[in-house]
């Protein structure tokens, strides 16, 4: 007579077997499955995933095309090429003819290929080409005209509305005792140990507009 349940038994647990080395081998070969479903994962995990997407070229040459139509609408397109002053040693892009170059251009991962493109936008240090951090800076003016690296004073306001769901793992990489909050305002004194304004201006170079960076030494308003 056979044993109808133990053989159940030892097809269930096969089958565990097999779906557990399925779901090793999916993971090893997939990088984005490392980092599926969850909200903070390592840089390098999320790198991994990015840089795993191989480049369609449908794709590409849509999102070109797609850009080259709206870049009509933006007045800054023509006259960034040799920006007028006081940005005339600062600005000459082309991004046309950087398009140009991205459209005929290999690249490794789709990740790489969007990386270069998000550069190119931001050489035009253009705030309407820009990120969002939860502590923004900005340059304020003081009533004896003098000017310096500030926290934006609504920068909570709008942080704690826009990532809510974020703010408390922001906080927790806080000092004790400071919160976001205390932020708004905030005279910078150094970032990384620098200036404020070399950390900035090196930053810009980035991300297209003046954003915080790194470690904020401040000084509370």
């Amino acid at each position: 007579m056979v044993n109808t349940r133990s053989i159940l038994t030892t097809f269930v647990v096969v089958g565990s077997v097999l779906a557990s080395e399925i779901t090793l081998q999916t993971r090893q070969s997939d990088p984005c499955a490392n980092i599926g479903g969850q909200k903070w994962v390592d840089p390098a995990d999320l790198r991994a995933c990015f840089t795993s997407v191989p480049v369609d070229p449908a794709i590409k040459e849509n999102i070109i095309d797609v850009i080259n139509k709206t870049l009509p609408f933006h007045a800054s397109v023509n006259y960034q090429i040799s920006a007028p002053e006081p940005f005339t040693d600062a600005v000459h892009e082309d991004l046309l003819k950087d398009l140009a170059r991205i459209s005929s251009q290999s690249y490794d991962s789709d990740y790489d290929l969007h990386l270069d493109i998000s550069k190119t936008f931001k050489n035009l240090k253009d705030a309407l080409f820009s990120n969002f951090l939860p502590i923004p800076l900005v340059l304020l003016t003081d009533a004896s005209g003098t000017q310096a690296v500030h926290i934006a004073p609504e920068a909570y306001n709008v942080s704690s509305v826009e990532f809510a769901d974020q703010i408390d793992v922001w906080e927790a990489a806080l000092p004790k005792g400071i919160t976001l909050k205390s932020l708004n305002g905030a005279t910078v004194l150094s970032i990384n140990d620098a200036d404020p304004f070399a950390a900035v201006d090196a930053n810009a170079e980035i991300t297209g507009t003046f954003q915080a960076l790194g470690l904020v030494r401040i000084r509370e308003h």
